[in-house]
């Protein structure tokens, strides 16, 4: 599969759960493939910042995503 055939596999699946009320198991397998948890900056502090990269199924890493709108307002995406 080329990657714009995965990126079409992940809309799809996307536009079947346009309204999750709430993230179950299920979801969670459907969109991710592994969440990857990176070492405390800090160690023994319970508020030490630690990475998080989440690889998505289909798409992989999206390290480049712009964080949405501090309003709350989101792009549409057609």
């Amino acid at each position: 599969m080329d990657s714009s055939s995965n990126v079409d596999a992940f809309i799809d699946k996307a536009k079947r759960y346009t309204e999750i009320q709430e993230l179950t198991p299920e979801i969670l397998r459907l969109f991710i493939s592994r969440i990857e948890v990176g070492e405390k900056s800090t160690k023994y502090s319970r508020t030490a910042e630690q990475a998080i990269r989440i690889v998505y199924r289909d798409v992989g890493i999206m390290d480049n995503v712009q964080p949405a709108e501090e309003n709350g307002e989101q792009e549409h995406i057609a």
